[in-house]
């Protein structure tokens, strides 16, 4: 028997049976499979997609803990808030006597009362009438101790606050329209 090979199909010259079934040159004659051209495209493809996710992924997390690192590097902005409307009450004086408030600055409308003393703070609104009947107490503070307090009446735009065991030491607090 005689075979006689074409690229289009092995077809011996009898016409058998054997020979309808051969298989040319170069076709998966074994257990190896062949990779044809658009497997190998295809898995390429696959490959540059997964290179360029895990690319991306690696700047994105660079990206984001820069990011982090320069937030918290930051100084505390509620500190700071905390110290720009800040009163401190020495044995001598309210430091500073006058506080501007303004919704946009510090920490807004809001005090920030510390007793730097070593005596106990009872702070009223002025005016003070008499030494025998002072204003009522408004804050009363430990020393060491500090209080956050809204001192916002509708349509004042200032108020003087004084030290009911010294009324001569006092502060003046004026409110920007924003904290009226």
């Amino acid at each position: 028997m005689t075979f006689t090979e074409t690229p289009e199909s092995p077809v011996s010259k009898d016409g058998d049976e054997e020979s309808k079934n051969a298989k040319p040159k170069g076709e998966n004659c074994g257990s190896t499979p062949v990779v044809s051209g658009f497997t190998k495209k295809l898995f390429i493809g696959v490959a540059v997609f997964i290179f360029l996710l895990a690319g991306l992924t690696y700047a994105g997390l660079q990206w984001y803990s820069r990011r982090a690192a320069n937030n918290s590097a930051a100084p505390s902005s509620a500190q700071d808030n905390a110290r720009e409307n800040r009163i401190e009450y020495t044995r001598n004086a309210f430091i500073p006597n006058l506080l501007n408030l303004s919704i946009t600055k510090g920490l807004g409308c809001i005090v920030n009362i510390v007793n730097k003393s070593d005596k106990p703070l009872a702070i009223a609104i002025s005016p003070n009438h008499k030494k025998t009947d002072p204003s009522p107490l408004y804050i009363s503070l430990d020393p060491g101790k500090n209080e956050l307090f809204d001192p916002r009446f509708t349509g004042i735009s200032q108020l003087t606050y004084y030290d009911q065991s010294n009324p001569v030491l006092h502060f003046l607090v004026t409110f920007d329209k924003s904290c009226q």
